[in-house]
């Protein structure tokens, strides 16, 4: 059987991180994942490792690729039975932060800079190759 949980989305709010006697650590967040118009609310929990790494990387507005496995929980609250369908993270990676819009144009004239400085050096490599093939 495969149980495997992939999606992207934007952080609902900062990962509240959960540091236990026994020295591991536990990271719970939620991303909104949109499909057309609607907007489906997924709760993720880390631990260890990744969990540190969620509270150092995750912001709230981020968006985020994230991988997997899919978790039933079920408990009872007052006499009555609840139960939650959450995902075990096993891999995550931040798309695009929100302070990055507003950088956005700053990143495309470095690229473009970088672009012409890279036009440069291949007009200089192949203006040496021409050297190169006069005769004496």
């Amino acid at each position: 059987m495969v149980n495997k949980y992939i999606c992207m989305g934007y952080v609902a709010a900062d990962p509240a991180v959960k540091k236990f006697q026994s020295g591991k650590v536990k990271a719970n967040f939620t991303l909104g994942v949109s499909y057309g118009k609607d907007t489906t609310w997924v709760d993720f929990e880390c631990w260890d490792k990744m969990a540190e790494n969620c509270q150092s990387f995750l912001n709230k507005g981020d968006l985020v690729f994230v991988e997997g496995k899919l978790k039933y929980l079920s408990w009872s609250d007052s006499g009555s039975k609840k139960t939650k369908l959450i995902c075990v993270c096993d891999f995550f990676k931040t798309l695009k932060q929100k302070n990055e819009k507003q950088n956005e144009n700053k990143v495309e004239k470095r690229l473009e800079q970088s672009v012409s400085v890279d036009n440069i050096i291949k007009s200089d490599i192949q203006t040496q190759e021409d050297l190169e093939d006069i005769p004496w």
